[in-house]
């Protein structure tokens, strides 16, 4: 590879997007902090929790690319203050499912109404079709960019057993 010399890192997409989460993660985490006393490992549980309802710790880390020894600790520290219930999986006894006690179906609907809130604020500077466009766009890269990792993975797998 040869050096560029009319690369712009401040030009360069995925350094915007480390930016952006970064600044979503510092002034969400600190909100949900201060209004909900949770970390935003807690706050990505409950979240899931609330969509996809029972769930797995493995499926909560899946969906929101956390490391699964962090959504555990959110998971145990949730289940200690009551406003999570774990239970054994009926059909697979080696799972363990999560769902909300009433206390913590409350929380979520307080919670969504914060994500709402804190959303509508943020988005503010979008017009209704550029916020459409924006999702548009970030649902595309998404696609692709989950689709380009599984055929890379699988193209490594693939050289390493070949």
């Amino acid at each position: 590879m040869r050096f560029r010399s009319d690369f712009r890192l401040t030009d360069y997409i995925p350094y915007q997007v480390s930016i952006l989460a970064g600044l979503i993660r510092s002034g969400l985490g600190s909100e949900i902090d201060r209004r909900f006393g949770l970390n935003i490992a807690e706050w990505r549980v409950m979240m899931t929790v609330g969509a996809f309802s029972p769930v797995t710790t493995k499926t909560i880390s899946d969906h929101t690319t956390t490391a699964k020894a962090e959504i555990s600790r959110a998971v145990t520290r949730l289940v200690k203050d009551g406003v999570l219930v774990r239970v054994v999986d009926p059909r697979d006894k080696r799972k363990v499912l999560l769902w909300f006690s009433e206390e913590g179906a409350d929380l979520h609907r307080r919670l969504q109404d914060f994500a709402v809130e804190w959303e509508d604020q943020m988005l503010s500077v979008l017009s209704d079709t550029e916020h459409e466009q924006l999702m548009d766009l970030l649902t595309r890269l998404r696609a692709h960019l989950t689709h380009a990792m599984k055929i890379s993975e699988t193209s490594i797998m693939d050289a390493a057993l070949g």
